[in-house]
């Protein structure tokens, strides 16, 4: 949630706006079909939200779409979300909405099966459809060659109010006739819109052109779809959390004395020997690549209230009455000093007031109150009292009395809690950086390897071109040769590292 908050703040998002799409960030990593991390989710959110003109109070509708999306057609959330990006900026400027994108993507995926290169060939078909160079810049020339193909198949690349329609529409009209066309037709419209390296793309998003509809009218109807799915997630969690408490309860129900607590503080001491290890970092790492630890610290969270309660019940119940209502007196008029709710009152007032609401409770609500602040609050404050104020001479008085034995409890139990949670959030980031170097290393990868496929076609255009190659052409040719020699030692490179 931090690391999530990090990259709203750094967009120039609000506090406000930080807190809602936190809380939208983290809903994504519960529903994502692949982990993902709460940074990771964040940049997401934040390159469609500037790329798209979303508000942050409207940000959740993004999830939605790729959640509703990737459960009803043969794409996951993560084939949307991972590369929306790699065109989003293009098609947003050239009028398209993010569900018409999301369709797009969602036809063109369920036939290549990569929607990493179906969303690099929308940028490029986007591009051409607008007479655009890669650079942004007007190309006229190619602009003329897109009218004049849609005009030779009966189609205009403008609306009714001579606007250039947008990517969508315009491979709607083309698809309308797509089908009637001849193998070489279709051959000849991919290639002249899409170029010869992204033609394959272009024609696998006209062939399902159905799925892009029903993607769209999916996208545009899924508001709620990622509530829903994260209800269900957290419900799922909730049971198996439910369980493991009630049996841990049994159990310290029946157990819990003194050689409990006796045990209790020899398993945190085992347990930070053992998380020091090389043995118990591995454990930990599986525990949280399993996605277990997390339901584990949680479990232990609640399990470390409950036994506290009990250790404290144990120990308290067994003091008189009168005694129980002094020292719950007396952490009255210390909450009361603290949070300044005495402002003109004097020291006997303050006294009677705190008495007054003692006196207010019977003797069993006394008990479990003062369980509940000892617990709850971990605020020994008359114990530490003592030791202030004696020093250590009173040590041993101070632990048989009842603030030292609630105290032995839930340090043993709240160190075993911390030490879980902080070995977890350790592996988690250790985790999360070598995903991120993963990532960066498969994609250099793949540029390397589209780098490479383009430089081998183009020599071989030049090889067919026999005795009719020019000086130029044997000169690019030697160019590409050495090129490629240079692209393959990168790649090997990469390879290893990966």
């Amino acid at each position: 949630m931090i690391e999530a908050a990090t990259q709203f703040a750094k967009a120039g998002y609000d506090e406000s706006e930080i807190l809602e799409l936190g809380t939208v960030a983290s809903m994504y990593t519960n529903i994502a079909d692949e982990e993902i991390s709460a940074a990771d989710a964040a940049e997401f959110l934040i390159a469609q939200m500037k790329a798209f003109n979303i508000e942050a109070k409207d940000s959740e509708k993004i999830i939605d779409m790729v959640n509703e999306v990737s459960n009803n057609f043969a794409v996951s959330s993560a084939d949307i979300a991972n590369n929306l990006g790699k065109s989003s900026a293009v098609m947003a400027n050239a009028g398209n909405s993010l569900e018409e994108m999301i369709a797009l993507m969602t036809a063109g995926t369920e036939i290549t099966r990569d929607a990493s290169k179906v969303a690099t060939g929308l940028k490029s078909i986007t591009l051409n459809l607008q007479g655009m160079t890669e650079e942004g810049e007007e190309d006229l020339e190619l602009m003329s060659t897109m009218e004049n193909l849609f005009d030779k198949l009966g189609l205009s690349v403008y609306d009714s109010n001579g606007e250039l329609k947008n990517t969508y529409n315009l491979l709607s009209d083309l698809a309308s006739v797509y089908d009637g066309l001849t193998a070489s037709e279709k051959s000849y419209v991919t290639q002249t819109i899409a170029g010869k390296y992204q033609a394959q793309n272009l024609s696998a998003i006209l062939s399902n052109w159905a799925t892009a509809e029903e993607a769209l009218t999916t996208a545009q109807n899924s508001s709620g779809s990622a509530m829903k799915e994260n209800n269900k997630v957290m419900e799922s969690v909730q049971g198996h959390l439910s369980k493991l408490r009630s049996e841990w309860e049994k159990l310290s129900t029946s157990l819990l004395s003194s050689d409990m607590i006796n045990a209790v503080l020899s398993l945190g001491t085992a347990f930070l020997k053992l998380a020091n290890t090389g043995v118990g970092t591995l454990i930990i790492k599986a525990g949280l690549l399993s996605g277990t630890l997390a339901l584990v610290s949680t479990a232990l969270t609640s399990i470390s209230e409950k036994m506290i309660h009990m250790a404290s019940k144990t120990t308290i119940s067994s003091l008189a009455i009168k005694e129980q209502r002094a020292e719950l007196t007396k952490y009255y008029i210390e909450l009361m000093l603290a949070s300044g709710a005495v402002d003109g009152l004097t020291e006997t007032e303050i006294k009677n007031a705190a008495t007054k609401k003692v006196l207010a409770l019977s003797d069993e609500q006394v008990t479990e109150e003062l369980i509940s602040q000892y617990a709850a609050t971990m605020k020994l404050n008359q114990g530490l009292k003592i030791l202030l104020k004696n020093g250590l001479a009173n040590l041993t008085s101070f632990f048989v009395s009842v603030p030292g034995k609630i105290t032995i409890v839930i340090t043993a139990i709240y160190a075993i809690y911390k030490a879980i949670k902080w070995v977890a959030e350790y592996s988690e980031k250790k985790l999360e950086k070598a995903n991120e170097a993963l990532s960066e290393t498969k994609d250099k990868i793949e540029e390397l390897n589209n780098e490479l496929e383009e430089n081998k076609n183009r020599i071989k255009e030049i090889q067919d071109l026999g005795d009719l190659a020019s000086l130029t052409d044997e000169k690019e040719l030697q160019e590409l040769t050495e090129k490629n020699k240079l692209l393959e030692q990168q790649l090997n490179y990469y390879k290893k590292k990966k």
